[in-house]
């Protein structure tokens, strides 16, 4: 289910600014979108939530509007949040799990990242390998070091120590919710045949990251990080 929360606001200051360190290029997609990328330890991560509407390959993804269709769907598909083009801007499309499954939505030289890659970020950031590894809402605080200072509802200069400027993008279960307070993310590692594990921002008072499962197919963000 996509969570939805209250907004509040946490005092902090961005005092590892100077640890940001960007890629020195950009990349592009098969439909000629361009993201930015930045280096956070040993992980180059895009920048940008992906928007692209064909796999590496060329061939077209499956756009679904009906609510019903979602929910139903058992192949790979996409929308727009609401269904309104362009809504998100760097906020980006969602994606069933299909899609994520078939290993060719990134742009080739990227990938999906796993949730041991998603656990190796956060214990980069400074969360303990105990609570990486834990299911539900946790790392209290430490959602703000990936938020962009421009989340909606976030005070200023709370945010973005690492340059990975999280945006919210919503989700889709059937219905659409949560675009002005949620980031929802894929991952690549499956859970058993019917849910795969997730990662989660909100803007509530305690500032958490959850690492959730879900069914696959709803629709979630998708960040890509580069291979080794």
């Amino acid at each position: 289910m996509i969570v939805i929360v209250t907004i509040s606001f946490l005092t902090t200051s961005c005092e590892k600014d100077n640890l940001k360190v960007s890629a020195p290029y950009a990349i592009t997609d098969i439909d000629g979108n361009v993201y930015h990328s930045v280096i956070i330890g040993n992980q180059e991560w895009m920048v940008e939530n992906l928007k692209v509407t064909r796999f590496n390959d060329g061939k077209i993804i499956k756009l679904i509007s009906s609510n019903e269709e979602w929910k139903n769907e058992t192949e790979p598909g996409y929308c727009w949040y609401n269904n309104v083009v362009d809504i998100g801007g760097d906020n980006g499309l969602l994606y069933n799990f299909y899609c994520v499954s078939t290993d060719k939505l990134a742009p080739k030289g990227w990938h999906i990242p796993s949730d041991e890659e998603w656990k190796e970020l956060e214990m980069f950031i400074g969360i303990d390998k105990q609570v990486v590894d834990m299911e539900g809402w946790r790392a209290n605080g430490y959602s703000v070091i990936l938020a962009s200072i421009s989340w909606y509802g976030l005070p200023y200069g709370t945010c973005d120590w690492y340059g990975f400027s999280a945006l919210p993008a919503g989700g889709r279960n059937g219905y659409f919710g949560d675009f002005i307070q949620g980031a929802y993310w894929w991952t690549s590692t499956q859970y058993d045949t019917s849910s795969s594990w997730m990662r989660a921002m909100n803007s509530d008072d305690e500032f958490r990251i959850a690492r959730a499962r879900t069914i696959t197919p709803t629709g979630l963000s998708v960040r890509c990080i580069k291979n080794k």
